[in-house]
């Protein structure tokens, strides 16, 4: 998985950045994804503030929006006296995090601070990457259950029967009880040869045996 950071930079909208980010992924061989981590970090750690939630709707409803351009402009003398409020502001959601709020306040002026915080965190382009994740720790961990069963396998397959030895027994109970063949269920699911099956598939694994059927 390759990550686009600064997506915010590239272009003027957000598909130019995704636009990019398929380029890369066509060049590179593997997914890329665009994010703005800065603002992931600080809508995943920070709340928006009531004095924060004053000021954002001030500058929705009177500020021009070319402000945003840059944080230079941002933070202009020129732009009025709440020059400490609006470097607050960019100390806390960097230009791009404001950019949003902004946007989104003057679409709907009775936004609370936690749909605020919903908005902008959305906006950072974190969420397909962290469900992107997510899916593949969930493979590695099915793909390293295959290789358990594929090594009990083997060891059944090894163990002489003897008097008063059950090792095989234990093993063969195992291998045909449910907890194998639902790890057997995922691990076929995540194998590489044959993903391509579940091409599209909505989980990794099944949710019941109906599922898997």
């Amino acid at each position: 998985v390759a990550v686009l950071n600064k997506a915010d930079a590239i272009g003027s909208r957000w598909g130019d950045a995704v636009a990019a980010a398929e380029q890369y992924s066509g060049g590179l061989g593997t997914i890329t994804l665009p994010v703005v981590a800065s603002l992931a970090v600080r809508t995943r750690a920070g709340a928006v503030s009531e004095a924060d939630m004053v000021t954002l709707r001030r500058l929705a409803e009177t500020a021009d929006p070319a402000l945003t351009l840059s944080p230079d402009l941002f933070v202009s003398a020129s732009a009025g006296p709440d020059v400490a409020e609006r470097e607050e502001l960019l100390q806390r959601w960097d230009l791009y995090g404001v950019t949003c709020a902004l946007s989104a306040l003057r679409q709907d002026p009775e936004l609370g601070p936690h749909a605020l915080l919903q908005i902008m965190h959305a906006a950072s382009g974190i969420d397909p990457l962290h469900r992107l994740l997510h899916r593949r720790y969930e493979q590695v961990s099915a793909l390293r259950g295959g290789e358990l069963l594929d090594e009990l396998a083997r060891l059944a397959a090894r163990a002489v029967p003897a008097d008063g030895a059950n090792a095989r027994d234990m093993l063969e109970d195992y291998l045909f009880g449910d907890d194998a063949l639902w790890l057997g269920l995922c691990a076929g699911l995540a194998y590489p040869e044959v993903a391509h099956l579940a091409a599209g598939y909505r989980a990794p694994a099944p949710s019941d045996a109906d599922d898997a059927l």
